[in-house]
């Protein structure tokens, strides 16, 4: 857990680089604080996902099985219950921030699967 914590954060500092980056040199009508806020929420969900996934890995296999599957159909529905109330409520700011909801969910999704992969492949 401690490895996958130090990657996360190395993550999430590259991400918050990026967007300080974007923000401040590309530009600034692409970030706000609802890009940071975004940032904060993936890092908060990856993590809280990756806790239970450990703990789920010392029981039964089936039981580490069942907890995966239940818990991206979980990811996936709040993913899209956050943009679809985002959208809802600021319709002319949804596009912008549906797009960069895109790109954290790509990275943050692909960073999970390889590590999770790596990490249960063995067990």
């Amino acid at each position: 857990m401690k490895k996958y914590i130090i990657f996360l954060a190395l993550l999430s500092a590259l991400m918050a680089l990026g967007i300080f980056i974007t923000g401040k040199f590309i530009s600034a009508e692409l970030v706000d604080s609802v890009t940071w806020m975004l940032l904060l929420y993936f890092i908060f969900v990856t993590l809280a996902f990756h806790y239970g996934l450990v703990r789920s890995a010392k029981g039964r296999t089936q039981v580490f099985i069942r907890y995966y599957m239940a818990t991206t159909t979980f990811k996936l529905l709040l993913h899209m219950g956050v943009i679809i109330i985002y959208a809802l409520f600021n319709k002319e700011d949804a596009i912008r921030v549906i797009s960069s909801f895109l790109v954290f969910y790509i990275i943050f999704t692909a960073f999970e699967v390889a590590l999770a992969w790596k990490q249960f492949r063995t067990s």
